[in-house]
């Protein structure tokens, strides 16, 4: 099951008083909004163990759109996307491909913020600032727990703690590093729908 989105560009919306439609004429083939594109593929996959549920967005994007199916698809591959042998693959694939999909979409001129991106931005920010403050709770718990078995052990007189220590490292690099960067862009684009509304 995949949605590849190759639909033809939708009208110029107006997204200001003004009714800003860039000179080029290009607009976003999913919100419709008149802004600079860039054509992007994004995945997102839910493995469940014999299951998956793969999703695509293939298209000329704005990046209001990139910014946004960026965050919930590489999300939810993040925490869901492993959970079977085929999912584990696609998702080791699909996290790196959208990296380098959000990446290159970082020179596009944001396009005019209008009540939907706005609105949107908000609903995004709070969620990004709970589930990067639930994943940032757990991953402290288990870098403590980590660290109190490193001491523990070294108190013990046991120098065999290499395990302990990887699994302490996991702890930082893939949960705690993480959901620190989702809880400060949550925080940033928060403070970013704020500013479009003063």
């Amino acid at each position: 099951m995949s949605w590849n989105m190759y639909a033809p560009p939708a009208a110029p919306r107006v997204v200001s008083a003004g009714g800003y439609v860039p000179p080029t004429g290009e607009c976003c083939q999913l919100c419709g909004r008149g802004a600079a594109t860039k054509r992007v593929t994004l995945m997102r996959n839910i493995g469940m163990v014999v299951l998956r549920f793969p999703r695509t967005i293939t298209g000329s994007l704005c990046r209001h759109c990139i910014d946004k199916y960026f965050w919930e698809y590489t999300t939810v591959s993040f925490f869901l996307g492993w959970w079977g042998v085929i999912s584990f693959f696609t998702t080791l694939f699909a996290i790196p491909a959208n990296l380098v999909a959000y990446f290159g979409s970082r020179s596009l001129p944001a396009p005019p913020e209008d009540d939907a991106s706005i609105a949107d931005k908000r609903s995004r920010s709070v969620w990004m600032m709970i589930v990067g403050g639930i994943g940032g709770f757990l991953a402290l718990a288990w870098v403590g727990l980590m660290a109190l078995a490193v001491l523990g052990s070294l108190a013990d007189g046991d120098d065999d703690v290499g395990g302990i220590v990887l699994a302490l490292a996991l702890g930082l690099v893939v949960g705690l590093a993480p959901s620190t960067v989702m809880f400060v862009v949550g925080i940033l684009t928060r403070l970013r729908a704020s500013a479009a509304t003063a």
